[in-house]
C-alpha cells in the first residue's frame, strides 16, 4: 500500500517482550464501530498500492479474460458461505505452526502444502489470494514469498465480503 518500512512479528507479544523488544506503554483510545461516521472521507489513503487487485480484475480472471491461480485460505466459511469460482482452498491454519505462536511453518513444509493443493509456486502465472475480509490473504502472500516465489503474487483485498455482495459476480454456493 505504499508503505516504505513494514515489519511482521511472528509470535506472541509476550515473547517479544521477553527478548527485550520495545513496547508502547501509553494507553490509546480506540474508536468503536458504533462511533464511526461513514459519511466522512477516510483519513487513510494508500499511497502506491502494488500487488492488489480489485473487483474488475477478479471478474476478468473468473471470466477467463485474464489468467491467474486463486487461493482462498478461509477455514470452514469457505464451504459454509461459498467461494469465488476456481479458488483453491488452502486453509490458513495449515500454514502456521500448531502451538498458537502464529509462526509460519518452515518453507519446505509450506512448499509441500502448496504442491499438494496443486499450486505451482514457481509458475509464471499470477497467483491471487482472496479470503473473507482481506486479512488472511496476507498470510498466504507471505507464505508464498517464504517459499521463494518470484512470480507475480497479488491480493484481492475486497475478498468474499465484497464479492458476495456483487450480483454480477459468479459464486459457488455454500454446501448444505
Amino acid at each position: 500500500m505504499g508503505h516504505e518500512k513494514v515489519q511482521l512479528m511472528q509470535g506472541p507479544l509476550e515473547e517479544w517482550m521477553q527478548l527485550g523488544g520495545p513496547v508502547d506503554e501509553e494507553p490509546t483510545t480506540v474508536l468503536l464501530a458504533k462511533d464511526l461516521d461513514l459519511s466522512k472521507p477516510t483519513k487513510y489513503q494508500a499511497r502506491d498500492p502494488v500487488d492488489v487487485v480489485d473487483m474488475n480484475d477478479m471478474l476478468n480472471i473468473v471470466q477467463g479474460k485474464e489468467e491467474a491461480t486463486l487461493i482462498d485460505p478461509r477455514g470452514s466459511s469457505f464451504s459454509k458461505k461459498g467461494y469465488i469460482p476456481g479458488s483453491i482452498h488452502i486453509p490458513y491454519a495449515s500454514l502456521v505452526e500448531n502451538d498458537n505462536r502464529l509462526k509460519l511453518k518452515d518453507p519446505q513444509k509450506l512448499k509441500a502444502i502448496f504442491e499438494e493443493a496443486g499450486v505451482d509456486i514457481q509458475s509464471e502465472k499470477p497467483i491471487v489470494t482472496t479470503c473473507g475480509s482481506g486479512v488472511s490473504v496476507c498470510h498466504v502472500y507471505l507464505a508464498l514469498q517464504e517459499c521463494g516465489r518470484t512470480g507475480e503474487t497479488k491480493i484481492y483485498d475486497g475478498s468474499w465480503n465484497e464479492w458476495s455482495k456483487n450480483p454480477d459476480a459468479p459464486k459457488v454456493a455454500p454446501e448444505k
